[in-house]
């Protein structure tokens, strides 16, 4: 008979971050996404799969980008890109420097 393909689990959702992020309650945050709130209940529990254009629907209404519900916990301040949300222009294009320059002392080390 074979063993059955294992079921490729689904990466883990930052949908619950995001809402409290934006202030939002399930139900505000259904109502914006054109789903139930026990859907989205689900999600945050991980009881459910979600699809592309469900992740497209979430992130529009969460006004951020699909692969931030799934990369990205907006509630992390000492993440990379929680610190880089706060910088001014002209201070990203210093953080871009120090970062190359990070990089550059890597290569040369190895």
């Amino acid at each position: 008979m074979g063993n059955p393909t294992p079921k490729r689990r689904r990466r883990r959702l930052f949908l619950r971050e995001w809402r409290k992020h934006r202030g939002l309650t399930q139900e505000r945050l259904a109502d914006r996404a054109e789903i139930t709130q026990g859907m989205i209940s689900q999600l945050e529990n991980g009881r459910s799969d979600y699809t592309g254009e469900l992740l497209d629907r979430l992130a529009e209404a969460l006004m951020c980008e699909p692969a931030d519900l799934i990369m990205r916990n907006p509630l992390d301040a000492e993440a990379p890109w929680s610190i880089w949300d706060t910088l001014k222009p002209e201070q990203r294009k210093q953080a871009i420097k120090i970062l190359k320059a990070l990089a550059d002392e890597d290569d040369k080390a190895a």
